[in-house]
């Protein structure tokens, strides 16, 4: 399977798939300082090969550009290849602000899901999480109020364009309300520790592959009851009602 993961900004986390011969290897980018942290989490597949292309631009319009940035370098990413999924990230606070969504956001993503249909793919959208203390200048005083509104903006989109989501931060929301002692963001408010960094690789493993992560080996360095807490939330949220 071939897997696209298209994102806006690397100060904000993604979990990609890249290649390796018998793994899904989840890649957390972040740049809370000038050079990007990287660091991989093998999660063992059966036999599976997955090969992908991951690179960092704006896609998406964003206020801080003030335009589109729908160069042809984008299309030819999506086009160049015969990829099985696109996966598309916005910036962690545009989903959450009803104007800048509308404005920005949406008109963007019926254009690149449109291209990537077009091209034989699934678009798959990634859910982010909420800064910790949420976003107190848009009137969102906490993470429950900004998740709420990220996932207004992800599912708004995703409903008229039948779109898959990641439910990532939904997961995450779940999380902290069942344990708000397991620490998910590092201690900026933002970006992941490794127990969420994790989280997000396992509803990503059951979103893509529609398996559950639960019984999975790999447990990134957190304790087994800790790692198996997360696989079985990525399968309540992913798969449960199924």
């Amino acid at each position: 399977m071939h897997f696209c993961f298209y994102w806006l900004d690397i100060c904000f986390s993604l979990i990609a798939a890249v290649r390796s011969e018998d793994h899904l290897v989840p890649v957390c980018f972040s740049s809370a300082t000038a050079t990007p942290r990287l660091t991989t989490c093998p999660v063992p597949l059966p036999n599976w090969r997955v090969p992908a292309v991951i690179r960092s631009k704006l896609p998406f319009q964003h206020p801080a550009v003030g335009r589109w940035n729908n160069t042809q370098e984008t299309l030819n990413l999506i086009t160049g290849s015969q990829w099985d999924y696109v996966v598309l990230q916005e910036q962690s606070q545009i989903p959450a602000s009803p104007e800048w969504r509308s404005q920005y956001m949406f008109p963007a993503v019926r254009s690149l899901v449109g291209t990537i249909k077009d091209n034989g793919a699934e678009p798959v959208l990634f859910v982010t999480w909420a800064h910790q203390n949420g976003w107190s200048e848009m009137g969102q005083p906490d993470f429950e109020s900004m998740q709420t509104q990220i996932l207004l903006g992800y599912q708004t989109i995703a409903q008229e364009l039948h779109v898959t989501m990641a439910p990532v931060g939904y997961a995450w929301m779940l999380e902290h309300r069942q344990n708000p002692q397991l620490q998910l963001w590092n201690d900026d408010g933002v970006h992941p520790e490794m127990s969420g960094t994790y989280l997000a690789a396992c509803v990503f493993y059951a979103t893509l592959f529609k398996q559950s992560p639960v019984g999975l080996k790999y447990y990134a360095g957190l304790p087994a009851s800790t790692a198996r807490e997360l696989q079985l939330q990525a399968e309540n949220v992913v798969l449960g009602s199924q």
